[in-house]
C-alpha cells in the first residue's frame, strides 16, 4: 500500500507541476508591439520607466533567459536579456537599484532540459539578493519567446517581432561585441545612460556565429 500511495503523489506532483505551468502560460498574453520600442540585445539589459518608454521588449530567447523586474510603485522597470556568458555576480548591482523585496520579478525562458540550467542559477541568485521571483517559465521544447515588458502596467507578454527599432549597423556592433566581452552590457537608452558603441570604429566581421 505504501508502494501505491507513493506512486500516486509522484504522478499527482507531476500533474501538478504541469498545470501550473500551463496556467502560468496562459497569464502572458500576445500583444502587439509599437513603434520605437527600445530592442534589449543578447547579454544586455535596459533600466527605464513610463515616463521614457511605453513598452521594452527583447526577441529570440531560446537557451537565453530573459529577467524582468518590474516597480509598481515607480512604474520603472528593468529587462534582461542573459546567456551563459554572462557573469551572475555581475547582478548585484540589482540589489542596490531596486528594494527587490518589493518587486515583481520574473524568469523566462531557457530550454528545460538545459545541462548548464542558466534559468534556476538566475533564479537562485536573485533569491540570494533577496528577491521573490514570481513567474518562472521555461520555453516549450523547441521554441523560444520574444517578450515586451509594458512600464505602465507591468504586465509581460509576447509578441511577434515586426518593427526593428535598432538600425542594422548598431545591431551588428551588439552582436559583434559578444565576442570581444563576457560583461552584461546597459542599454544606451537607461535611466542615466548606458553603454555607449560607435558601429564605426567597432570591426565588423561577417560569419561570426551569434552564441544561444
Amino acid at each position: 500500500m505504501k508502494f501505491i500511495a507513493l506512486i500516486f503523489f509522484v504522478f499527482s506532483s507531476i500533474a501538478s507541476a504541469k498545470s501550473n505551468e500551463t496556467q502560468q502560460w496562459t497569464q502572458l498574453r500576445h500583444t502587439q508591439e509599437g513603434p520605437n520600442e527600445p530592442e534589449v540585445f543578447q547579454r544586455e539589459y535596459i533600466v527605464t520607466s513610463s515616463e521614457l518608454h511605453s513598452a521594452v521588449q527583447t526577441y529570440g530567447v531560446y537557451t537565453c533567459v530573459a529577467l524582468v523586474i518590474y516597480d509598481p510603485q515607480t512604474k520603472q522597470g528593468l529587462l534582461a536579456h542573459l546567456d551563459s556568458g554572462v557573469d551572475l555576480n555581475s547582478l548585484r548591482f540589482l540589489a542596490r537599484d531596486f528594494d527587490l523585496k518589493r518587486m515583481k520579478i520574473s524568469i523566462l525562458g531557457g530550454q528545460p532540459t538545459d545541462s548548464f540550467n542558466l534559468h534556476q542559477k538566475i533564479k537562485n541568485k536573485i533569491q540570494e539578493l533577496g528577491g521573490h521571483v514570481q513567474l518562472s517559465l521555461f520555453n516549450r521544447a523547441g521554441s523560444d519567446m520574444s517578450l515586451r515588458l509594458n512600464l505602465e502596467t507591468g504586465e509581460v507578454s509576447f509578441y511577434a517581432e515586426r518593427l526593428p527599432s535598432t538600425p542594422p549597423d548598431m545591431a551588428l556592433a551588439k552582436i559583434q561585441r559578444l565576442k570581444y566581452e563576457s560583461r552584461l552590457y546597459r542599454h544606451p537608452e537607461s535611466i542615466g545612460g548606458g553603454d555607449l558603441i560607435d558601429p564605426i570604429t567597432l570591426p565588423i566581421e561577417s560569419g561570426f556565429p551569434l552564441p544561444y
